[in-house]
């Protein structure tokens, strides 16, 4: 019997009736998801529009939520712009409007959000579970140098 990766959801922002709930996962790390995305690594996706429908996953043109530079995961064309750059600043994705801006990591941007200060905040005020998902995987334990947590 193979066991299920061990998850745990720090928080939920809503925008136009869209959640977007983050978790430290024991395989992927940190993750971005809504009710019917898949897993957007947070320290590897990019909100991106694009006038073609050529790329990998795309349902359509428009806004999308990509990871690995052009894996679409979520289409984001239903939120404003003003939501689109709340969404940005609060879990630092990079907006990008052009195949060529788009960043293979954004651990800079990630770093000055609202989310990396929830996560750290998150990790202190739950010792024993942190050292859970820290022993999980090796994303777990790269997110917690990223974020100068001890990881011993």
């Amino acid at each position: 019997m193979t066991s299920k990766p061990f998850r745990r959801k720090i928080y939920t922002l809503v925008l136009n009736g869209q959640k977007f709930s983050l978790y430290l996962d024991g395989y992927w790390g940190l993750i971005l998801r809504t009710e019917i995305s898949i897993n957007a690594e947070v320290l590897y996706s990019q909100i991106w529009h694009t006038g073609v429908n050529k790329y990998l996953g795309l349902s359509g043109t428009g806004w999308h939520l990509t990871r690995w530079r052009n894996e679409a995961v979520e289409d984001l064309n239903g939120l404003s712009d003003k939501e689109r750059r709340t969404l940005s600043t609060e879990f630092g994705l990079p907006i990008c409007t052009n195949y060529l801006e788009l960043p293979y990591s954004n651990e800079e941007s990630f770093l000055a959000s609202r989310c990396a200060i929830k996560v750290r905040d998150w990790i202190k005020m739950h010792p024993i579970v942190s050292k859970r998902l820290l022993n999980s995987g090796e994303k777990v334990k790269e997110v917690f140098e990223l974020l100068g947590v001890p990881t011993i």
